[in-house]
């Protein structure tokens, strides 16, 4: 498996395919690399896919964690100007929408399209923690902005390893992700040993990042298009949050897969290959883009000229 070394990490990632699209698979949490391997299997004509894990997962190391989505935006930045890429499409699943959607935001040049699947919507998790489940109980009762909370989330997750439960309960996790894949054909095994690897604190740290990350302020300023891939039987993220996001996004445009959960990728591996090579630029793209990035940059003008007016 090739390396990136940058001066703060060395980024573990495969390849695949070739040509002069550049498409860049961001995974998500509890996962590496590896969740991206049937489309890695399947690489659109024309494009060269690049799949990094992120700090803190698999094999990437770093000298230091990574607490807030900024940081793994900026290890994403470090890899795509490391391996010296100019414009890429950015795929995101779950975390890692998160990821590529802070990037896109922070880095709008080196950007040619957004594809998010199953993404944290960027509201803090609010939407999670309104859930009447398990799952919303779980996030309202561990908020980590308390460090009790934070320690008492971190002392459950060690006592489960401790204790000999962890694999269980990580194996029907991640079931629930993928309700409609065939274990054997997503290697099951291999995806829940990457997962069983995640040290506790990394667990923690993403929970917290994801949980101070709202972008909702921002996501007008957006003005890349941005397709949102969800899944009707998401056990994870609710789909009025997707398309709370989607109609946010200036272009946004949110599909819905009812026959799949949490992981397209994986579930419907083909037909997802499809989908992401729906992206090559079309002759005007170019234009268009300018165009939309002056009328962004005369909005937030205005908007500065308006704010300082009323301080006045």
């Amino acid at each position: 498996m090739p390396v990136l070394e940058t001066p703060e990490l060395a980024i573990s990632y495969e390849t695949a395919g070739r040509g002069r699209h550049a498409m860049v698979l961001v995974h998500g949490n509890f996962a590496t690399w590896r969740w991206w391997k049937p489309i890695l299997d399947r690489p659109a004509r024309g494009f060269r896919l690049y799949a990094p894990t992120l700090r803190g997962f698999g094999a990437s190391l770093a000298a230091s964690r990574a607490r807030s989505i900024d940081v793994l935006a900026n290890d994403l930045y470090a890899f795509v100007h490391g391996l010296g890429l100019e414009r890429v499409h950015l795929v995101g699943h779950s975390l890692g929408g998160a990821v590529a959607l802070e990037y896109a935001l922070t880095w709008p040049e080196t950007v040619a399209s957004v594809a998010l699947v199953a993404p944290a919507s960027g509201d803090g998790l609010e939407a999670m923690r309104s859930r009447n489940d398990a799952v919303g109980m779980l996030l309202r009762w561990t908020d980590p902005k308390w460090l009790a909370s934070r320690i008492v989330l971190l002392q459950a997750l060690r006592w489960e390893r401790f204790a000999g439960t962890r694999r269980d309960s990580l194996a029907r996790a991640l079931a629930e992700m993928m309700p409609s894949a065939e274990p054997a054909s997503v290697q099951f095994d291999a995806l829940l040993a990457d997962a069983l690897a995640i040290d506790e604190l990394v667990v923690v740290d993403t929970y917290e990042a994801l949980r101070r990350w709202d972008i909702r302020p921002r996501l007008p300023d957006l003005a890349l298009p941005v397709r949102v891939l969800a899944g009707g039987r998401d056990a994870i993220v609710p789909l009025s949050s997707l398309e709370a996001l989607a109609r946010a996004l200036p272009r946004g445009q949110l599909e819905v897969w009812h026959d799949v959960g949490h992981s397209p990728q994986l579930e419907k591996p083909a037909e997802f290959a499809t989908w992401l090579a729906c992206v090559r630029p079309r002759p005007l793209d170019h234009l268009r883009r300018r165009l939309r990035g002056f009328f962004v940059a005369v909005r937030r003008w205005l908007r500065r000229g308006a704010g300082a007016s009323s301080s006045g």
